[in-house]
């Protein structure tokens, strides 16, 4: 695809999430509220063509929407609800129960499917539609009991985390922050050490020493795996060349991430 045609499509996106909440807000009266419901079928083997399974889904709705909802696609296996002018959670669950009445157990459902359904609410859990489809999918993926999950930002481990580390990490990036540790290898035979596993260190002067794997997670949710890991892989190098210039002849080993791997 090219970039240009990536962009113009990104951009209609955008425009469209603004435009739809937008719209849902108009119709929201004060002191009410608009909500979203994050509705995910999850692929099984024996399921036909998944564009056909919420084009099923979408018509099984049809019968809950009331005049100003707007119930959208998402990706294969995904429908978004906005509902504008609810009295709070406990009518957005009214309707995420009635979506899965409708899509589980309604007799005139041709195929019962099971849906993942999350709730997020405006403006408490987002104040413009990524951070509200983004909570409400972690919410259904998540936060689920019997396939409806409420958004809880206090129960959002990666939420608090971005929070928490986006800023430093970015920092740290920029300015070379990072350190490696080198952990030996050991042949269990002869107790000899047979090569060295690169292993990514930081240590914020606020935050004191960040564990690798929430590095790792917010790295990989803010895009920035790729710049880490080539980060990791120059600097190994290079001090790898050094220990070998010092008579070294082991191996090094460096974790990668499964993204990297598909990049």
């Amino acid at each position: 695809m090219p970039a240009t045609a990536f962009a113009h499509d990104l951009n209609e996106i955008e425009f469209r999430h603004i435009e739809r909440l937008t719209t849902a807000l108009s119709h929201t009266h004060s002191g009410r509220y608009c909500g979203i419901l994050h509705i995910e079928v999850r692929h099984r083997p024996h399921r036909p063509k998944q564009s056909a399974v919420v084009a099923q889904m979408a018509e099984a709705l049809r019968c809950l929407l009331r005049e100003n909802d707007q119930l959208f696609h998402i990706d294969h296996q995904t429908l978004g609800l906005l509902i504008p002018n609810i009295a709070g959670i406990s009518h957005a669950l009214l309707a995420a129960n009635r979506a899965q009445y409708l899509l589980c157990e309604a007799p005139e459902t041709p195929q019962h499917l099971h849906p993942h359904i999350g709730i997020a609410i405006y403006p408490e859990h987002g104040e413009n539609m990524p951070d509200l489809l983004n909570s409400a999918r972690i919410a259904a993926r998540d936060f689920a009991q019997d396939q409806i999950g409420v958004y809880d930002p206090s129960r959002d481990w990666l939420g608090q985390q971005l929070a928490r580390l986006e800023a430093p990490l970015r920092e740290a990036l920029a300015q070379n922050r990072f350190h490696l540790a080198f952990q030996a290898q050991i042949n269990t035979q002869n107790q000899q050490v047979i090569g060295a596993e690169i292993l990514l260190r930081w240590e914020d002067a606020v935050l004191g020493q960040v564990p690798p794997d929430q590095i790792v997670e917010v790295a990989e949710h803010l895009g920035l795996m790729d710049t880490l890991t080539r980060w990791v892989i120059q600097s190994g190098l290079r001090q790898f060349a050094l220990l070998r210039s010092e008579g070294y002849r082991g191996t090094m080993s460096i974790n990668l991430c499964p993204s990297n791997l598909a990049d």
